[in-house]
């Protein structure tokens, strides 16, 4: 399915209707809605996606800027811009920038909308078609250029000039305890699946990736001179975040990385490949070589894990800080090793999180500071981040297992609605307040009432119309005490809701009052 971002500064007024179609029927998901240039472009510096709608100009920038500033950021995004702007000069100034298509807002309608996602999918489709085609078709050169570079890496051949190359190094944290754990045959399998991952989502440029003899995953690719900098950083970011997720996704595991700089004249490929292994060292989640020799295996045995269990469900901090004190203090004066013991700790926490139906990755971050520590940490601090962890999982099941948080959202709604109703409120506004997304608001609340927030809005206002129309207010000064901007749309709203005008409302009220 195709990421999409959608940026338009009238998205929730007359551009609502332009989008509206299916996307997920279209084989697309919708990730971000922004109505700024600032929104969009802290979205786009920080996410990649397929394809992003975006307007010609913004409150707070111009639009012919904020394209630059995705084709610098997102390189291999397609780009279609929906505007009202038609002058020349605007529409010149988009193509130029290599837009994938053009549409005047007012025209774009459902059918015109999803004739362009067709061409977007069409254009995909020929774009992989043609790279899998010139891949087979040059098979014989990459191998013979995969064998040449690691020849020259692992200095089995004369260093050869190479320009515009980058190394990367990742490893897999924790993989001298995988070694213990696993058969060589699972590590290779294991270790070509990562490989592969990596090879899908580097897709342009065709990276080398091999295993070399320390256990180092290595990717090399060769860039074309044109890019910039800046754009070539930008994508390995982006590459770096996908592989990241993927492979903590599918095999539960977290990657370190040592990332070199272009390869030129005065630095070969030899240099940018020792570059990369010594960021990959002074990375914070990377191993580090032990001073001493590698100690025995100090595995927490199953009774130790049993009462672990046992006193995650009793729900009770103490029980869980009586039990790690236990184990720690067996193992305090030992020859510990930090790799092993968070691992299997974290083995544990897994095993948790997936019975309890957590996600691991809400637990608090403190949780996850095991990367910052290598065989010379105090034990003592490994035992509080420990005891950290296991409490932050409790703290989360203690949270899923109690009412719906969801009842909280819809009850801070109503009463934010009933102290600021006669304010200009909107939904952007109360998910502010809240801390949230408008989407996310605007869901919770409809699943939970069963109301969009915004009938809910409008119904509770006319509600307060119709006690001040009952205490005979005056009519011309109503609007603006029950929070309408203007008498009209208060008319329409009125009439809609109630099926009469607030005078004949009002009139039937006082003719009940004189009965």
């Amino acid at each position: 399915m195709y990421q999409v971002a959608i940026a338009d500064k009238s998205f929730n007024t007359g551009g609502k209707s332009k989008y509206n179609v299916n996307w997920n029927e279209e084989g697309f998901n919708v990730v971000c809605i922004a109505k700024t240039a600032s929104e969009v472009m802290s979205f786009v510096s920080n996410e990649e996606v397929d394809l992003i709608f975006t307007d010609l100009s913004f409150p707070d920038a111009d639009g012919i800027e904020v394209i630059k500033y995705i084709r610098t950021h997102c390189p291999h995004t397609k780009i279609i811009v929906v505007s009202d702007q038609t002058d020349f000069p605007y529409v010149k100034g988009a193509y130029e920038l290599d837009i994938f298509d053009f549409a005047v807002r007012k025209q774009l309608k459902p059918a015109t909308l999803k004739a362009m996602l067709k061409r977007f999918k069409d254009s995909q489709r020929e774009s992989n078609s043609l790279h899998t085609l010139s891949f087979f078709e040059n098979a014989e050169e990459y191998v013979l250029k995969r064998k040449e570079i690691i020849d020259i890496l692992s200095r089995n051949a004369k260093e050869k000039n190479i320009d515009n190359m980058m190394v990367i190094a990742l490893r897999i944290f924790n993989y001298q305890l995988l070694k213990q754990i696993h058969s060589p045959e699972d590590l290779v399998i294991l270790v070509q699946n990562i490989i592969s991952t990596v090879i899908q989502v580097i897709k342009d440029p065709v990276p080398v990736v091999f295993q070399d003899n320390s256990d180092n995953i290595i990717i090399c690719m060769d860039f074309d001179p044109a890019i910039p900098e800046t754009a070539i950083m930008n994508s390995i970011n982006s590459y770096v975040r996908r592989i990241n997720f993927l492979v903590k996704k599918f095999f539960n595991l977290s990657l370190s990385w040592g990332i070199s700089s272009l390869s030129s004249e005065n630095m070969p490929i030899t240099e940018c490949h020792k570059d990369a292994l010594e960021m990959l060292k002074d990375t914070p989640i990377a191993e580090r070589k032990a001073r001493f020799d590698i100690p025995k295996l100090s595995t927490i045995s199953l009774d130790e894990e049993k009462k672990v269990l046992s006193a995650i469900q009793t729900l009770d901090y103490d029980s869980i800080d009586r039990c790690l004190d236990a184990i720690f203090a067996e193992r305090i004066h030992t020859n510990l090793s930090v790799q092993l013991m968070t691992g299997e700790l974290m083995s544990i926490a897994n095993r948790l999180c997936s019975e309890l139906n957590i996600d691991l990755s809400g637990v608090e971050e403190t949780a996850f500071e095991v990367n910052t520590f290598d065989d010379e940490s105090d034990p003592a601090l490994i035992l509080e981040w420990s005891k950290e962890l296991f409490h932050s999982i409790i703290r989360i099941h203690m949270e899923q297992t109690r009412p719906s948080r969801h009842s909280t959202y819809a009850r801070f709604v109503r009463t934010f609605i009933a102290d600021n109703y006669k304010e200009d409120i909107s939904l952007k506004a109360i998910a502010e307040t809240m801390g949230i997304t408008e989407q996310h608001l605007s869901k919770i609340f409809k699943d939970e009432t069963g109301e969009k927030l915004s009938s809910y809005l409008s119904r509770f206002r006319i509600d307060k119309a119709k006690e001040l129309l009952e205490d005979d207010v005056n009519i011309k000064y109503l609007y603006s005490e029950v929070g309408f901007k203007n008498y009209n749309y208060f008319f329409v709203a009125f009439k809609k809701a109630v099926g009469c005008t607030p005078v004949e409302y009002k009139r039937s009220h006082v003719r009940k009052k004189d009965m």
